[in-house]
């Protein structure tokens, strides 16, 4: 829908409101023509509604039009046509020079519309082109907001290297160079007199390519370092017109840098101090494995031998108590004996050096239960093995995890006539976790945390012969590669051990 245009005439007589109104009208303008008289009248229209055009009929000399554009121009910016009686070019020059849109004189009356049409299509282009003006003005403020906004020095250099514009934080870096804008940046930065050396402007702008480049320099006695990215200017001919360079001062993140490469130095020289040691305490281990092995082992023996040459040699002599006593010292000494023999083995599975491969963990439990049954064949076992089951690990520290935990179990299943024993995967993802589980005996909960330690028991000998060994070797093997191992139970309802094995472990090691 065409907007009604809107015209005020300031005319004291009335005798031009008819002929303007039809002049308007003849070229099909959507228009209303107000006529006022008083001038009291005009500046309270003028303020109170939007006009397009102010028409002021100075023929009969009582309104001076120079003095109502004046008033016109003070309230505000409307286009001012004025009528005279006769039209000098003088007059007209002087009028259009003061501001006044356009004179016409009365006897060109019918000229009005298309001086109204051409004062339209001035302002038409005047707004467009104040609208195109302020529009540029936000554009350049939002850029300059954000030129400033950013967190790191910017500027923008000629191919001589000056500095023709720079960023807030720019400034703020080297302020203590005073104004950076006209100098070149290497003063700036380097506080050099010629183009540095190693300066990636130049490659810049010869290669034609974005440089990245990290400097450093001594200010109040303290080294900074900056990282400079440079990226080519170009014009719209793709021609290199200069370089834009960010500054990014990363002091803080090289100290850092330096603070760890020294933390680093220093943890590889306690890293030798501690394997030093460790490989000492590795060497008073074995020697006292083998004092164990030997000297230890030795007083057992003869205690041993003795006690079987008084059986043998002075059986008719003895009572039955004494043979009695005899045979409990020669239990006694191979009980001794073997616990011996299972400290030896807990020492050695921390040393052992391992090879990880795949290990079937369902033929290694087939096998060791297979040995189980031809040692006590009258036993009946529900046996459940998931087949396939692989692992990485080494073969021979598993098949001792395999082994203590399935004797266990089979061990505490001793005294069920529906004996049951189970091993497979519990959960694959995303850590693997095996299980063996039996409906044996079982343990109260609360003392799960003592299974692993070395002599801890949670039954008596008599009832089910062990040392408390075994569960120890096997978390000290579990942990060699990496995994954990836990128990749940339930007294003579059985109990489930649950393990990992995260074998990231290089051969050998």
């Amino acid at each position: 829908m065409t907007r009604v245009l809107r015209f005020l005439l300031l005319d004291s007589t009335g005798e031009i409101h008819s002929r303007a109104a039809r002049a308007i009208k003849s070229l099909g303008l959507n228009f209303d023509l107000e006529r006022v008289e008083l001038q009291h009248d005009f500046g309270k229209m003028l303020k109170e509604s939007h006009w397009d055009a102010i028409i002021v009929n100075g023929t009969n000399g009582k309104y001076n039009i120079d003095e109502v554009y004046e008033r016109v121009r003070q309230v505000r910016p409307v286009p001012v046509i004025g009528i005279v009686r006769e039209k000098e070019k003088e007059t007209e020059f002087r009028a259009i020079k003061k501001g006044i849109h356009d004179l016409i004189s009365l006897s060109e009356l019918n000229e009005l519309p298309f001086s109204l049409l051409r004062v339209l299509q001035t302002e038409k282009q005047l707004r467009t082109s104040e609208l195109v003006e302020n529009e540029l003005q936000r554009q350049v403020k939002f850029l300059n907001d954000v030129f400033n906004a950013v967190q790191e020095g910017i500027c923008v250099m000629d191919t001589k290297y000056t500095i023709l514009q720079a960023n807030s934080w720019y400034r703020k870096m080297f302020a203590k160079r005073g104004n950076v804008i006209g100098k070149q940046c290497f003063k700036i930065l380097m506080g050099e007199t010629e183009p540095c050396a190693d300066c990636n402007l130049l490659e810049t702008l010869e290669r034609e390519g974005a440089k990245r480049q990290t400097i450093s320099f001594v200010e109040d006695g303290k080294t900074k370092w900056l990282e400079v990215n440079s990226y080519p200017l170009r014009n719209s001919a793709q021609q290199i017109i200069g370089v834009i360079q960010s500054v990014k001062d990363i002091t803080s993140q090289k100290l850092a840098e330096l603070e760890l490469m020294k933390l680093n130095r220093e943890l590889d020289e306690r890293v030798k101090q501690r394997t030093a040691q460790l490989e000492a305490a590795n060497k008073e281990l074995e020697a006292f494995s083998y004092s164990v092995s030997h000297d230890l082992r030795a007083p057992l023996v003869r205690i041993d031998g003795f006690s079987q040459l008084l059986l043998d040699l002075h059986a008719e002599e003895l009572s039955d108590e004494a043979r009695h006593y005899l045979n409990r010292i020669r239990s006694s000494v191979l009980l001794m004996s073997q616990l011996i023999d299972d400290l030896l083995d807990l020492s050695r599975v921390t040393r052992k050096s391992m090879v990880i491969r795949d290990v079937n963990l369902s033929k290694l439990a087939e096998q060791i239960i297979q040995t189980f049954r031809e040692a006590e064949p009258h036993r009946k076992v529900n046996i459940s093995i998931q087949p396939n089951v692989i692992a990485k690990g080494d073969i021979h520290l598993l098949t001792r995890v395999m082994d203590n935990l399935l004797n266990n179990a089979w061990k505490f299943t001793s005294k069920k006539s529906d004996a049951m024993i189970e091993f497979g995967v519990a959960k694959k993802s995303p850590v693997t976790v095996y299980f063996i589980k039996d409906n044996g005996a079982g343990f109260k909960s609360e003392y799960a945390d003592q299974l692993f330690a070395p002599f801890k028991r949670l039954h008596s000998n008599k009832d089910f012969p062990g040392n408390g060994i075994g569960l120890a070797t096997v978390q000290r093997i579990i942990h060699r590669h990496g995994g954990k191992i836990w128990a749940i139970g339930e007294v003579d309802k059985g109990a489930t051990f649950y393990f990992t094995l995260q074998s990231q472990i290089a051969n050998g090691k």
